[in-house]
């Protein structure tokens, strides 16, 4: 298509390798069973060994390198005014809060708090998530961001993983006693970067937390060229239904966040009565078409209201 940038191979490499990573799991990703052999990940990997190399993180395990990787990109992603996405990503490795699950729980959850089907959910949510966060991965200066793990064992090591050795870095005898000196003065440093972790996931793991805080920055009101204005979903989103003075026949959600067009906005009368009036909006974006309507209070712009048309 016209206008928008194409996408590189590697990209399209590192989109693959973190649906692989997303489906096993950080934490499994050097997993060896009778029926699982660990992930090769060979971009994202060598991602990990810049970004574990700068950052002094010898000696550590590659999904720790790998997690911390991740949520740092992540908040590099959310300063390119990514969000809604970098929510999506954050929720589908970390979980909301930073609680612990399984993948699938994890992308149950994250479903689940979006309100729409798994089809829905796949197609609009998780890979336009993670194909322009991996179009993100594929540019990023990912030397200029890692920050120093001031409790690194302080010895250089190329390459990760080693030969002879998938999961850890292997430690001398020697090496190893320096680091256990090191984590004396490191007990505080350590809590600082839990915490700092744990905000960090908390911020970023709800989709609803961004809409709560952020409301409708940067998203344009209109009129637009085809007449239509730009809406933001409320926290709990929308239904959407045929017939507003009849609504019976309910067609598919309006999830929490999801700017959308509206073309019009409709007054219907409960039972005639003007005191129970309510005001509905005909969604024109797709895959509504005109053809469905939803309540306005279920928006966060309601200084729009006076200035969108009246359906005829």
């Amino acid at each position: 298509m016209s206008g928008e940038r194409e996408r590189t191979p590697r990209a399209v490499r590192i989109e693959q390798e973190l649906m692989e990573l997303r489906q096993r799991g950080v934490s499994s990703v050097d997993t060896k069973t009778h029926n699982q052999l660990p992930l090769k990940l060979a971009e994202l990997t060598a991602l990990a060994n810049i970004y574990g190399d700068k950052a002094g993180m010898n000696g550590r395990s590659r999904p720790e390198i790998l997690e911390r990787l991740i949520a740092e990109a992540l908040k590099e992603f959310e300063k390119k005014g990514e969000k809604l996405k970098a929510s999506v990503v954050q929720e589908l490795f970390f979980g909301k809060k930073g609680h612990k699950r399984r993948p699938g729980v994890l992308l149950k959850e994250a479903r689940e708090r979006a309100g729409v089907s798994e089809t829905t959910f796949r197609e609009n949510y998780q890979k336009p998530a993670f194909g322009t966060f991996s179009d993100f991965l594929d540019t990023w200066n990912v030397q200029n961001s890692a920050r120093q793990d001031d409790c690194s064992d302080g010895d250089s090591q190329q390459g990760y993983p080693p030969e002879g050795s998938p999961t850890r870095y292997e430690l001398s005898a020697a090496r190893r006693k320096r680091r256990n000196r090191r984590k004396k003065g490191c007990g505080g440093i350590t809590i600082v970067i839990v915490i700092g972790f744990i905000s960090s996931i908390v911020y970023y793991s709800s989709i609803v937390g961004y809409i709560r805080h952020e409301g409708a920055q940067g998203i344009s009101n209109g009129p637009h060229a085809d007449g239509t204005y730009t809406e933001l979903a409320g926290e709990s989103g929308s239904a959407v239904f045929d017939d507003p003075r009849h609504p019976s026949k309910e067609g598919e959600r309006i999830i929490a966040g999801l700017p959308v067009r509206v073309s019009c906005i409709l007054t219907v009368s409960a039972d005639g009565d003007r005191s129970q009036e309510d005001l509905w909006y005909r969604i024109a974006s797709d895959p509504w078409n005109d053809k469905w309507y939803a309540r306005a209070k279920n928006f966060w712009r309601d200084d729009n209201v006076k200035k969108i048309p009246t359906c005829n």
